[in-house]
């Protein structure tokens, strides 16, 4: 379900329309703009996913160290937050093999581990493939 905002309004409000939605704004989406959806993720190895992660904070709380994999199938716009819950370290890698050819990671130190259980990382897609990592990151 969608629902069908006119385009003066989407334009005014930074809806981007992308090919799964045509220009309507899926309903599970707009909260996107009100709040954003947290996501408890347990496991200690994720590839993000444009369906599951995109716009969301991803909330890891694993107690040994986690792996999130950034592929080369994500929309160009992608966004989310990487919150390190549970004690486990979060580190974001390109993907292995061919899911992550032409893929990178920029931050400014190269430091791709959160730096402490609490802290909270943004991954923010520049251009298609090339990604900016933000926040209280380590080595």
């Amino acid at each position: 379900m969608a629902l069908n905002i006119p385009q003066y309004l989407r334009t005014a409000l930074g809806f981007a329309p992308s090919s799964k939605t045509e220009g309507a704004i899926p309903v599970e989406d707009i909260g996107l703009y009100a709040g954003a959806k947290i996501v408890s993720i347990a496991a200690t190895a994720v590839t993000l996913d444009n369906d599951a992660h995109h716009a969301r904070i991803l909330d890891f709380t694993a107690g040994s160290a986690v792996t999130v994999s950034v592929p080369n199938s994500l929309r160009p716009d992608f966004f989310c937050g990487i919150s390190q819950g549970g004690a486990g370290q979060v580190t974001v890698a390109v993907a292995a093999g061919a899911a992550g050819v032409g893929v990178t990671l920029n931050e400014p130190s190269n430091q791709l581990k959160t730096s402490a259980q609490f802290v909270m990382l943004s991954l923010i897609a520049f251009s298609r493939n090339t990604f900016r990592l933000f926040g209280s990151t380590a080595a």
